[in-house]
């Protein structure tokens, strides 16, 4: 669906209060909840009872977590961003 996009216009940002601006954004978040998903089966699997939904946060923190989501994958270029996730 990103292909279908002008490649020019793949980086573009809307203009938006919410967290997620760009294709980077959205694909950063998935790609994060992906590896989050993987934590909590092989830590269950193997015996553990994984943080959920992370390391710090509570489910009703989940605003809290997303947002540093966001910020930790702000570096990350589109092009490192469709390579994730594939």
């Amino acid at each position: 669906m990103i292909k279908a996009v002008p490649s020019k216009k793949r980086s573009l940002s809307v203009e938006t209060e919410e967290r997620d601006k760009n294709f980077r954004d959205v694909l950063m978040h998935l790609y994060e909840w992906h590896a989050m998903l993987e934590r909590w089966y092989v830590e269950g699997m193997s015996g553990d009872k994984p943080f959920m939904p992370a390391p710090g946060y509570k489910w009703r923190d989940l605003d809290k977590l997303n947002y540093k989501i966001w910020e930790t994958y702000q570096d990350v270029t589109l092009n490192e961003a469709l390579k994730n996730s594939n």
